[in-house]
């Protein structure tokens, strides 16, 4: 069963996706999430309390599934993670709003440190819950780096060893056949390798920095390319996974220059 705080949140965004954030009263939400109006305040303090924590809500639902795209094998977590940001945000205008910072009218968005409209929730009425660590908003610069770093934290662990698979279980041996005449063996690709390598043990603290920063700014460039999409979409005249396919297709480009 929710808590109250839960509901509340729950009937601030249905309030909010069926009409403009500025008409919405505080008193309807207590009164879709079966409270009292009081406790909406002792909850949120204000309105830019309760705006605050519905968009924080909905960057640490978007951030816990950054790390569950980070689960997938290491050379597809750019991939994993472009994909989940280009369908949350593309499922939530108010993720949309926070990773691009393009507000739409009449969408909740962060307070200004003395009033509504932008920054940080108001503080000038009574304090009540509204300063709590988990209803600050992070900025879209912020919410990237908070990506980023967990992109590279992941690429710090070592990948588990895979499982074995059984052996298969032998089958009596065919009759044989008059052999066929052999075609010639096709081209074979070679395989991905990464260009750039971990540094090993001996690798001096510079060059190890080096490959850090460089590993950073392509998970960077992975991420601003699937916020592209969510400001442009891909043209949606094909099939329904296309924005997805040209997606992988641009974060794949963009590897070029750690996978070959």
């Amino acid at each position: 069963m929710p808590t109250a705080r839960e509901a509340l949140l729950d009937a601030a965004r249905g309030a909010a996706a069926d009409r403009p954030w500025h008409t919405v009263r505080m008193v309807d939400v207590a009164a879709l999430a079966g409270v009292s109006r009081q406790t909406l305040h002792n909850e949120f303090g204000t309105k830019d309390g309760l705006a605050a924590a519905l968009l924080r809500r909905a960057a640490d639902r978007y951030l816990a599934g950054v790390d569950r795209a980070l689960t997938a094998a290491g050379p597809e977590r750019p991939a994993a993670v472009a994909l989940w940001t280009l369908r949350a945000a593309r499922q939530d205008a108010l993720l949309a709003a926070l990773l691009t910072g393009a507000w739409e009218r009449g969408t909740p968005r962060p307070a200004r440190a003395g009033g509504s409209g932008g920054g940080r929730p108001d503080r000038t009425g009574p304090a009540h819950r509204t300063d709590r660590e988990d209803t600050a908003v992070p900025a879209p610069a912020e919410l990237l780096a908070l990506v980023r770093d967990r992109m590279l934290a992941a690429s710090a662990r070592p990948e588990p060893a895979p499982r074995p698979e059984p052996a298969p279980r032998p089958e009596p041996a065919p009759r044989p056949e008059p052999a066929p005449r052999p075609e010639p063996a096709p081209r074979s690709e070679p395989a991905p390798r990464l260009t750039r390598r971990p540094p090993g043990p001996a690798a001096t603290a510079d060059e190890q920095a080096l490959y850090a920063d460089e590993q950073a700014l392509y998970y960077e460039a992975v991420l601003r390319l699937a916020l592209s999409l969510v400001l442009v979409p891909a043209p949606d005249d094909g099939p329904a996974d296309e924005p997805d396919r040209h997606t992988l297709r641009l974060v794949r480009r963009a590897a070029r220059r750690w996978v070959r």
